[in-house]
This record gives structure tokens, C-alpha cells and sequence, in this order.
């Protein structure tokens, strides 16, 4: 299992060495919070900020690539003609379609077809950064924790229990895979999430969640790790899509 997490760091290490690595900012309402400070300290003004850093310092084909998610997630090119958009410019532009709901899968959907038509080979997707408050169960809002329904009998709604985070979240994440092998890759973006809400723990990954490495916090140790990375080797998973294993 150690051997697998050091994986994952070693291709956030290789993602920045080669520059290979798209940076995406949740602008949803929750983001807003000014509970560990005002502007320029919200979670949105940090996801913000990192993203438009990200694309900076990103090589071709994915510098000046930012985006952000909310229900219409956006793919931005924060340049302008031959240079990159300045720090107020960049905030500008991805403080555009800020909203109050969010959708990860559709964020992904653009990303993969964003690969397509580009004819983005395997070996060379970049690794995502996801700078967010990390409420897994919210970052899409197809998906809920409860369901409601009407008791005829009891004359009132009653909530159901439906599933618990960890497998809200599992089911998220294998669903945006299986996106990824039907498009025909047989090899996903590493996801690099990253909750910058202080007032809030986030939830841990498992072991077993291969090309996932999530962290919290916003010392200089966790943006460190972000920038430079740390070490080991690729792992391989087999996935069944559609009743076929790939």
C-alpha cells in the first residue's frame, strides 16, 4: 500500500517536472466563506490564485489552461494575444461563472473532450490540482446523501438515508474513470485535491484509491508538496467498463 501512495506522489513530481498539470478552482457558493478570513484569504481567493499560478508555470500544450466548476464548469485560456493575463486579469476572468452548485463529472466531461479534439495521447494527460472545500458528497449535485419522499400514511416527507459519503464518493470517482477508459484512455489523470477550507477536516482517501492523493491545509509544507511533489513509481489497476475488463 506504501509503495502505492508513493506512487501517486511520484507522478505529481513527474507532472511538474515535465509541466504537465491543469490547475481547477471550485468557485461554488461555499467557497465564499470568510471563516478562516476575508478576501484575499477565502477558499476562493486562494483556489483562484493557485490555479492562475498553475498555468503559469505549466508547459505546452497546458499553459494559460485554467478552470474552474460550478454547475457550467469552464475551461479558461489566461492569455491574452502572446502573453499570459496578469494577476488581475487571471482573477477576473476565473471569478466569471462563479455559482452556487457544482458539477465534477461535467467538469471532466469538458476536460476529456477538451483531450480529444486536441489528440492528447495517454502519456502526456496532465495531472489535475482541485482546489477546493473538499465536500465530496456536494462537488456533484446529481448526488445526494438522503432522499426525500412522501409518507402517505404519516401524512408528511421523511428523509431515507441513500448512501454515506465514502461511497458517494466512490462511486464519483469510479464513474469519472470509466468516463475516461470510454473515451479511450486506458490511463487517468492523476487528481490532486487539495481542501483549503480551514474551518473544515475534508474527508481521508483510502489506501485503495489508486491516482488520488488529497491533502489539507494551506502551510508552505502542503503548497510545497503541490509545486515539487515526492517520489516512487507507477502502479497499474484493472477496471471492468461495460462488462469488459481493460
Amino acid at each position: 500500500r506504501e509503495a502505492e501512495a508513493n506512487s501517486d506522489a511520484d507522478r505529481l513530481k513527474a507532472a511538474m517536472t515535465s509541466g504537465r498539470i491543469v490547475g481547477v478552482a471550485d468557485v461554488s457558493g461555499s467557497m465564499e466563506t470568510t471563516s478562516g478570513g476575508d478576501a484575499p484569504n477565502r477558499p476562493i481567493d486562494i483556489a483562484t490564485g493557485m490555479v492562475a499560478f498553475i498555468s503559469r508555470i505549466a508547459a505546452e500544450p497546458y499553459r494559460g489552461i485554467a478552470i474552474s466548476f460550478t454547475d457550467k464548469p469552464t475551461i479558461f485560456n489566461l492569455t491574452v494575444g502572446n502573453r499570459p493575463m496578469n494577476i488581475q486579469e487571471s482573477m477576473v476572468t476565473l471569478h466569471r461563472h462563479v455559482g452556487y452548485n457544482t458539477n465534477y463529472q461535467l467538469m471532466h466531461e469538458e476536460l476529456i473532450n477538451l483531450c480529444k479534439t486536441n489528440n492528447v495521447p495517454e502519456d502526456e494527460l496532465p495531472a489535475l490540482y482541485i482546489a477546493s472545500d473538499c465536500n465530496f458528497d456536494q462537488m456533484d449535485s446529481t448526488l445526494r446523501q438522503t432522499t426525500t419522499s412522501y409518507d402517505y400514511y404519516a401524512g408528511r416527507s421523511a428523509s431515507q438515508p441513500q448512501r454515506s459519503s465514502s461511497e458517494l464518493w466512490n462511486t464519483t470517482h469510479n464513474t469519472i474513470t470509466k468516463m475516461w477508459y470510454r473515451a479511450g484512455y486506458n490511463k487517468v489523470p492523476l487528481m490532486i485535491y487539495h481542501n483549503i477550507n480551514v474551518a473544515k477536516s475534508g474527508f481521508e482517501a483510502t489506501q485503495n484509491f489508486k491516482g488520488v492523493i488529497l491533502l489539507t491545509g494551506r502551510s508552505e509544507q502542503v503548497l510545497k508538496l503541490v509545486l515539487y511533489g515526492e517520489a516512487a513509481g507507477e502502479t497499474e489497476e484493472d477496471i471492468v467498463v461495460d462488462g469488459v475488463k481493460t
